[in-house]
């Protein structure tokens, strides 16, 4: 069976701006339930996941990857993405079962600047063949992911770009499927056409709204919303690439007492996987 989380990428007639869509179902389903995370933290989390699936359309290497890291001054403290080229996607909240703010639910939809504060926002890329990462960093200045991911593109790479996200919530209060869009101004681009980034995405009044009516013609929509062409897709899934033996080298790496942070009453060692919940369990 076909997956239907899809990252699209597209582009204008006259090659001057590029564009990204994603719809993500499965995926977000499986990072709930391996996290076992509440709605809020769902909201929260989901949408950097988002954001760094639409990032990684910008990945041109098969052994590239892209790790995006929040630090934040506020309750949900840290979140990270990791994923790669081929749109293996990972990562995890380090609260995944928030409290309520008050004040936060804004027309149906949890507000993530409460929760996330601020702080600094890193990316990290690792490119196949280059030792040395590429890290750039930001502050974090308005809590709210895709608008600091925008913030990001235009000062740290000097990129003019807009990102939207979405969330369609179930009425069991599950994240059914979590959808964006991201257009970047490529360079020779004019001001004129710079300025219709931002005319297209104002004319979008909610994903959310697009998602919860439409998600099957998601794709349809925003490609002929924005004029753009379709250039190719992939699917986006969950992958997390913890193994034992990666844990075993992590856990020889440590001192003895460093090893008894992780030791079960049985004398056994637990290691838990912060990306997918995993637990392994070794004998010392």
């Amino acid at each position: 069976m076909l997956s239907n989380d899809k990252l699209i990428t597209a582009i204008s007639k006259d090659g001057k701006i590029h564009g990204y869509v994603l719809l993500i179902r499965d995926t977000a389903r499986i990072i709930q339930e391996k996290h076992k995370m509440n709605i809020i933290s769902s909201s929260i989390f989901l949408r950097a996941l988002a954001g760094g699936a639409l990032l990684s359309g910008s990945l041109k290497n098969r052994d590239d990857r892209l790790i995006l890291t929040w630090s934040c001054t506020g309750p949900v403290k840290k979140i990270v993405v990791d994923v790669n080229y081929q749109g293996e996607i990972r990562g995890y909240i380090e609260e995944p079962n928030l409290q309520f703010i008050e004040g936060s639910l804004v027309d149906g939809s949890i507000v993530a600047e409460p929760y996330i504060g601020f702080g600094e926002f890193n990316l990290s890329r690792i490119s196949a063949g280059i030792g040395i990462p590429y890290h750039s960093v930001t502050a974090i200045e308005t809590g709210e992911i895709a608008q600091d991911l925008s913030i990001y593109l235009n000062q740290s790479l000097q990129i003019e770009s807009c990102i939207n996200i979405g969330l369609s919530i179930s009425e069991k209060n599950e994240i059914e499927v979590c959808g964006g869009a991201l257009l970047m101004a490529l360079p020779g681009a004019s001001d004129e056409e710079k300025k219709i980034i931002g005319d297209k995405f104002n004319e979008i009044s909610s994903l959310t709204g697009l998602l919860k009516d439409n998600e099957e013609n998601t794709f349809d929509i925003l490609l002929n919303k924005f004029d753009l062409d379709f250039v190719s897709e992939k699917e986006i899934k969950f992958n997390c690439s913890c193994t034992d033996e990666i844990i075993r080298k992590l856990i020889n790496s440590l001192n003895e007492k460093e090893k008894n942070e992780y030791r079960l009453a049985d004398n056994k060692i637990s290691v838990v996987c912060q990306y997918c919940n995993k637990e392994y369990l070794f004998d010392d």
